[in-house]
């Protein structure tokens, strides 16, 4: 029995979402990804598989902000290099929790890339092009 069932929405099934997942379903991946983000070690490990692959091989944007999220979590520097990269690319691409997360982040250090966060922020607002 899969430990962290538990977590899945309902519109998740334990049993198959692996099998989702392995056909390609980038959904599938992140939902994946998240049910092992906060478990042991091994199992974080589990999660960044799925979300890089979510991210890179399919493009899904919330995979891309969820490893720049994570970034904190790991020690490996070429890990927090990949993953910065991943989260600019998501938040540059107009995901919302992305561009919020960086402009959080430089809001007090007025500078270039803070000022083309908040045209992102302006853009995506104001074309109603975000994801929640």
């Amino acid at each position: 029995e899969w430990e962290n069932k538990k977590i899945l929405p309902k519109c998740f099934d334990a049993k198959n979402l692996e099998a989702r997942a392995l056909e390609g379903d980038a959904h599938a991946m992140h939902i994946l990804a998240c049910s092992h983000v906060n478990a042991d070690d091994d199992s974080r490990d589990m999660a960044v598989y799925w979300y890089k692959i979510a991210a890179e091989d399919k493009g899904y944007l919330p995979a891309m902000h969820a490893l720049g999220v994570l970034k904190g979590r790991r020690g490996d520097k070429d890990y927090k290099t990949f993953a910065e990269q991943m989260s600019k690319r998501a938040a540059y691409a107009g995901y919302m929790p992305a561009l919020k997360r960086m402009y959080r982040q430089h809001q007090d250090t007025p500078n270039s890339l803070n000022a083309k966060v908040l045209q992102l922020l302006h853009t995506t607002t104001t074309t109603g092009s975000s994801f929640w």
